[in-house]
């Protein structure tokens, strides 16, 4: 049996004025299989003095272990194997960073990950998929000692093996 990595996760979400903050946070929540008053939120003000609210949620243990299996879960296999290929890129300091499609989130229950899937534009230059900067940005830490061993390690997490 796969011995338990020590985990952690962190999401955290834009919510507009214009938008239902319950509408968001389930959605996230169902995404990450945790109780929705695990996202607390703080008011502030957006660039142009609009007001905005900001939610986060942090997962320890466990539960932090569950909320990635099923957040992976949702994924399709093509998503998993392109996930597994952008690693490196997408790692620092012991942290996964991931771009949730906050709108896709809602419209079809499922999580679109904002630049998972690139098509080369002219001159070589990589076009993300999606465009949507209105994200739900989700983090995921494991302690990683060696910079060589954040491939493998977020490789095994992503496969299920952790």
């Amino acid at each position: 049996m796969p011995r338990e990595r020590k985990m952690e996760v962190s999401a955290s979400v834009i919510v507009h004025a214009t938008e239902d903050p319950r509408i968001i946070t389930g959605a996230a929540s169902q995404m990450l299989g945790i109780q929705e008053d695990t996202f607390t939120g703080t008011n502030t003000t957006g660039h142009f003095g609009n007001p905005i609210s900001v939610y986060d949620a942090n997962i320890t243990g466990a539960d932090a272990a569950l909320s990635v299996r099923r957040f992976v879960g949702m994924l399709s296999g093509k998503d998993v194997d392109a996930l597994a290929v952008q690693i490196q890129e997408r790692t620092v300091d012991s942290r996964l960073h991931l771009r949730i499609d906050k709108q896709v989130l809602i419209r079809n229950g499922r999580p679109e990950i904002i630049g998972l899937h690139r098509s080369e534009g002219r001159e070589g230059e990589w076009k993300e998929n999606g465009g949507s900067k209105d994200a739900i940005k989700i983090k995921i830490h494991t302690p990683i000692y060696s910079k060589k061993d954040a491939v493998p390690t977020f490789a095994e997490i992503l496969r299920g093996s952790a």
